[in-house]
């Protein structure tokens, strides 16, 4: 029996994730888009899975340049999020002042709360997404502030930094 799209939408949209910025430069042209879709994968070596939709310009040129930043916004960074989630124009997306360069030369954006840059190791067809496994290059961290959250199709935030402990169940 078929699943029912919108209701594994609804059923998805449970998780909560945090809300990054893909962002990469090559030969002169630049492109990013917000995602939520991305993992750690190793620490030895430092790596990432990002999960991009397969038509996008942005995935397009993060695959012909091999490299990219990811930058972690921060629950004051909706705008960001917003500004790049759409298809604007590039000069929108990178207006003076939203970003700088790390030191690979990928534009990371300013105020996020961790940064890093990443060379693709491996890419993967996955139906409308590319799976790009990558190594970690230059790790860029700026503050403690908190995180954006994405859950139930809507911003959200972390309540405070102060982590609980659960006890175990026996």
């Amino acid at each position: 029996m078929p699943v029912d799209a919108e209701a594994y939408r609804k059923a998805v949209s449970r998780f909560a994730t945090g809300v990054a910025v893909i962002a990469t430069a090559h030969r002169g042209r630049m492109a990013g888009m917000t995602a939520n879709a991305l993992f750690s994968l190793s620490l030895n070596p430092p790596s990432v899975v990002l999960s991009m939709q397969d038509d996008a310009e942005s995935t397009k040129l993060v695959i012909e340049s091999g490299q990219a930043a990811v930058s972690f916004l921060s629950a004051e960074q909706r705008n960001i999020s917003d500004l790049f989630s759409k298809r604007n124009s590039t000069s929108e997306k990178f207006a003076e002042g939203t970003y700088s360069f790390g030191p690979g030369g990928q534009p990371v954006i300013n105020g996020s709360i961790a940064a890093f840059e990443v060379k693709v190791r491996e890419t993967f067809h996955a139906s409308d997404h590319m799976l790009l496994v990558c190594n970690v290059t230059d790790i860029i961290h700026f503050d403690e502030r908190m995180p954006l959250v994405y859950w139930g199709g809507r911003y959200s935030q972390a309540r405070d930094g102060n982590s609980i402990e659960m006890p175990r169940p026996k």
